[in-house]
């Protein structure tokens, strides 16, 4: 019996002319009629007809040579479900041929054994593909106003929103019970000083799905399990879909810088409610842009190790690393794989992953505060979006003969904006600037709340340090140094009476908390 292998594809699962049930359904029912034995059904769903067959995630590993001998014939819905690109249908046409395999299309007259047969494949591909086009431009317009009137065409949804069909089609809404507050949190960690790589690890680790997860859940689909990385987290952090505007996509794997779209009025369009306030926006963007600008270009790994980069070798100061033995994790210098071993020992991980945290605990009752940058009360940011649109409505002007109606709207367009620059001009301005603002929560519950990547985080922030001197033969810990960096002067911001004496009595209360054998020197900054 002739074995056949049915092919689906859909451009959108929400297509209803074409759904991967219909093609499904009249594909079995073709094998059925025809005698053919379905041995496989490859499924290529949000998939563009232009993306190649050989490529794509369901269809190509059945079509590699390894998996030839599985099947005789493809049964597709129409030609187009296979492709519509004339180079791609006619390479797979070739391919086929070559190896012996044969097509047949339920809608579509389709037979590779003739001559004739192989031109209508032909004829048929250039007309798919003149289809696309055409079907891009009418969609490129479709969106361009769907957005200019909020709406949401389709696609991927922005990260923390989730589309609901309304009257008009479809709306973004916050996705509350999902990513909304995931994205929320992020920023605020993001300008509390946490690294990209802490926030994605912890995110991982935590097994939070990504937007385009999410999307397939609230879709009914299967997710993939994609995890958080460093392109589309950062990409996420910097559009303005944040703030709910609607923007154009940039170019790009990742989609690129988006731009704003405007309405007629030169004003951004509200597409949905924004999920963070613009004061946080313009925050958030300082931050990133300020972290690009002191930015290394060194890569940094994402850890799940509590004191990676915060415990270090007392005697050659280099930072100790973590690596496994059959008895336990431990701590160690990297000075024997340097050449140059300064002879320090290494100590064992639990103990000093317990003290630090300890020590840090000592200071659950005080309320944590978050970092934040200030924009200021300038209108820096609203001032360049003014010239923007000055700019623009400038050249509009330009561009009409005078006396006509639209140059005097646009010139009374341009009045409008002059105006509203002069007044922001006026106002008083105050400068721009980090402040620690509260969060209603404790140290205690911040820390508890955090996983060891935040956490580790959180020690590099406030620079804590933990220098260990161990004799390499004895089975004491040795000598340990704890400088406890800016979480005195952080625990001051809060409480100005603070002082050396409250330090002392809280590191003395170490002393019977240390790892046996070992010393503490606890350093109070001056």
């Amino acid at each position: 019996m002739t074995r056949a292998l049915i092919l689906i594809r859909v451009s959108r699962t929400t297509d209803t002319g074409s759904s991967p049930s219909t093609q499904r359904e009249d594909c079995e029912r073709y094998c059925e009629i025809h005698g053919l034995e379905v041995v496989g059904i490859a499924e290529d769903l949000d998939t563009s007809g232009s993306t190649n067959p050989l490529e794509r995630t369901g269809a190509g590993p059945w079509l590699h040579e390894d998996r030839l001998p599985e099947w005789d014939v493809i049964v597709a819905w129409k030609l187009h479900r296979v492709g519509r690109s004339a180079r791609h249908i006619s390479a797979l046409m070739n391919y086929l041929i070559d190896h012996g395999k044969s097509l047949v299309c339920v809608n579509d007259p389709i037979d590779l054994s003739t001559p004739i047969g192989k031109m209508i494949v032909y004829i048929l591909a250039t007309i798919a593909e003149m289809d696309l086009a055409n079907i891009s431009a009418g969609n490129a317009r479709a969106s361009e106003e769907a957005r200019k009137e909020g709406r949401f065409k389709g696609g991927t949804w922005p990260a923390g929103y989730l589309a609901r069909r309304v009257e008009d089609g479809y709306r973004l809404f916050p996705d509350e019970d999902g990513l909304a507050p995931v994205m929320r949190s992020i920023v605020r960690r993001v300008l509390a000083g946490d690294r990209f790589t802490s926030i994605i690890a912890d995110l991982n680790e935590r097994g939070v799905p990504t937007p385009t997860d999410r999307q397939k859940i609230l879709s009914g689909r299967e997710p993939v399990g994609t995890r958080w990385s460093m392109a589309p987290f950062t990409a996420m952090l910097t559009s303005p879909t944040l703030v709910g505007f609607a923007v154009h996509r940039g170019s790009g794997r990742h989609g690129g810088p988006p731009s704003i779209v405007y309405d007629t009025d030169d004003l951004p369009i509200q597409r949905a409610e924004p999920l963070i306030s613009e004061a946080d926006f313009r925050s958030l963007q300082h931050t990133i842009s300020e972290r690009k600008r002191g930015s290394t270009g060194t890569k940094r790994s994402e850890t799940n190790a509590l004191l990676v980069r915060v415990i270090f070798c007392g005697v050659c100061k280099r930072p100790m690393y973590r690596f496994k033995q059959p008895t336990a994790i431990r701590y160690r210098c990297p000075s024997p794989n340097k050449g140059d071993a300064c002879g320090n020992g290494s100590v064992i991980a639990a103990e000093f992953d317990a003290l630090v945290a300890r020590t840090m605990l000592l200071f659950s009752e005080f309320e944590y505060m978050e970092q934040r940058y200030r924009p200021g009360s300038n209108a820096g940011a609203e001032m360049a979006e003014l010239s923007a649109k000055i700019e623009r409505v400038t050249e509009a002007l330009l561009t009409v003969m005078p006396g006509v109606p639209s140059a005097a709207s646009l010139a009374d367009r341009l009045n409008e904006l002059e105006a509203r620059r002069a007044e922001l001009a006026a106002l008083p301005r105050e400068e721009a600037g980090y402040e620690l603002v509260p969060t209603g929560r404790t140290f205690g519950e911040e820390w508890e709340n955090l996983t060891d990547a935040g956490r580790n985080d959180l020690l590099r922030r406030f620079e804590v340090r933990l220098e260990v001197w161990k004799d390499p033969k004895s089975r004491t810990a040795g000598t340990v140094r704890l400088e406890l960096g800016q979480t005195v002067e952080f625990l001051r911001s809060i409480d100005p009476r603070f002082g050396r004496d409250d330090f002392v009595a809280m590191a003395e209360t170490l002393g019977s908390r240390i790892p046996d054998g070992a010393s503490i020197e606890v350093v109070h900054p001056e």
